[in-house]
């Protein structure tokens, strides 16, 4: 699994969860935290951001609301619409086409 974040400038950061790890929401946290550092390191400019984010359950949870209030990050929870998502329309297309014409094996 891939946690990513992207704006409009491309991606940010990234990190893939190892394989067999569940992300319950202490691991959720603290990539979080992880991937915050990070865009304030490589984005300086950017002072207030919001995270978009889906609705799967370690999203959703109190400890959750506690970090964001903390971290005084805006966080959107939107319902389940495709309407809605941008990695519909930035991430997947540029994913896509760098896998264009590539093979994987088992």
């Amino acid at each position: 699994m891939l946690i990513c974040l992207f704006d409009s400038q491309g991606i940010v950061p990234k990190e893939f969860v190892p394989q067999g790890h569940k992300v319950n929401q202490q691991f959720y946290r603290a990539e979080l935290e992880r991937l915050r550092n990070r865009v304030m390191r490589v984005r300086p400019n950017i002072k207030n951001w919001v995270l978009h984010h889906d609705n799967a359950p370690c999203h959703r949870l109190q400890l959750m609301s506690f970090w964001q209030v903390k971290t005084s990050l805006g966080f959107l929870n939107p319902p389940y619409s495709p309407d809605l998502s941008p990695c519909n329309f930035f991430l997947f297309p540029r994913v896509k086409m760098h896998l264009k014409r590539r093979h994987f094996g088992q």
